[in-house]
């Protein structure tokens, strides 16, 4: 059985729409999607400072950041973050989240206010080089940036996907011209936040993997994050193209071969 052409984009729409908001709220709980992060930053191999040698029993530098309370990794999330430990058992090794925070439409990960230690410890007592920190802090901007776009992406799309099934009804040429102006929207802001989210993705965690060396921070690319974000994008981008191909100069949708045929065999009739 073969589907409408003008089943076609609203599936579509509707297929990146459902994407769209598993990419925006995972990691918002903890079993929400925890696994499709766009960064991971593993912190389970990160040393005490040598600053803080001779304080009490951490004066060995050999002595696990984990032991004053930092935990093995942090999964950052377009709206949040959540952070655990690597534990091992008789299946092998896995990861437990054991705390997620509060969603924020401004949300960027900062060390500095993330990183909850031990009474009488702070990040600066983590061996951590400055370069990483002045990482961290010049994608707060480009994060912020990034998760309202997505917001304002997911919901273009949502009233997109509404619009697409009004029009089943309703093809007047305002609810044409309203549903690729919105689809418009749709895919260029999701194309712009997904582009922001590759970069934090790939080259912001093969700087942090370059400027940790020796320090024990280490990172990882969310590639089932990236796999949904830019899939949802290519879904929109074929609903544009369909859209603008099946939209006529007079602002109203043409019409499938099965249904002019259909009309044409009815006048037909009517004049016989």
């Amino acid at each position: 059985m073969q589907l409408p052409i003008s089943v076609v984009p609203k599936l579509l729409v509707l297929t990146a729409f459902i994407l769209s908001m598993l990419t925006l709220f995972a990691g918002s709980r903890r079993r929400v999607l925890n696994d499709a992060s766009i960064m991971t930053l593993n912190t389970s191999a990160s040393r005490l400072s040598p600053t803080i040698r001779g304080q009490g029993p951490f004066n060995n530098i050999s002595i696990a950041a984990t032991e004053i309370g930092l935990q093995d990794f942090y999964s950052v999330y377009v709206l949040a973050y959540c952070s655990g430990h690597y534990t091992v058992d008789d299946y092998g090794g896995h990861r437990t989240i054991t705390n997620c925070s509060r969603t924020s439409a401004t949300f960027a990960f900062d060390p500095d206010k993330v990183f909850t230690l031990r009474r009488g410890f702070n990040t600066s007592d983590v061996f951590w080089p400055q370069s990483i920190r002045d990482d961290f802090a010049v994608i707060q901007s480009a994060s912020k940036a990034m998760a309202i776009i997505y917001i304002i992406g997911v919901h273009a799309t949502g009233i997109t996907s509404l619009i697409s099934i009004l029009q089943t009804q309703y093809k007047a040429r305002a609810s044409v011209i309203a549903h690729l102006a919105f689809i418009t929207l749709s895919f260029v802001s999701l194309g712009v936040a997904s582009s922001v989210a590759s970069i934090l993705s790939v080259k912001f965690v093969e700087l942090i993997n370059r400027h940790g060396q020796g320090s024990g921070i280490s990172a990882t690319t969310g590639h089932k994050f990236l796999g949904m974000t830019w899939s949802a994008v290519g879904l929109l981008f074929l609903t544009v193209v369909i859209t603008v191909v099946t939209l006529p100069s007079d602002g109203v949708p043409k019409k499938s071969p099965a249904v002019a045929v259909e009309k044409k065999a009815e006048a037909e009739a009517e004049h016989a």
